[in-house]
């Protein structure tokens, strides 16, 4: 939040190099607060988005959405109930 939109970008476009370089039979957990609410989601993301979320999307849930979908990764977070 706050950044400006060419730093976001630098910021996905490196994350995305890093794990071009990881091997597909390795696993890797990556953790953090990126500021992106991804909110409830219907179907359209349904193998990386387990349907719960709390908040408005944003351009930052966007970008993790895509990322995600990007790389087979999944958005543990989503998977759970949230009271809000």
């Amino acid at each position: 939040i706050g950044l400006e939109k060419h730093i976001k970008r630098k910021f996905w476009d490196q994350v995305d190099e890093l794990i071009q370089q990881i091997f597909v039979e390795e696993r890797i957990i990556i953790g953090g607060d990126f500021n992106g609410p991804v909110r409830k989601y219907k179907q359209v993301h349904e193998r990386i988005h387990g349907g719960y979320g709390l908040g408005d999307r944003n351009e930052g849930g966007e970008n993790i959405l895509d990322f995600a979908v990007a790389f087979y990764h999944v958005v543990t977070d989503n998977y759970f109930k949230k009271e809000g």
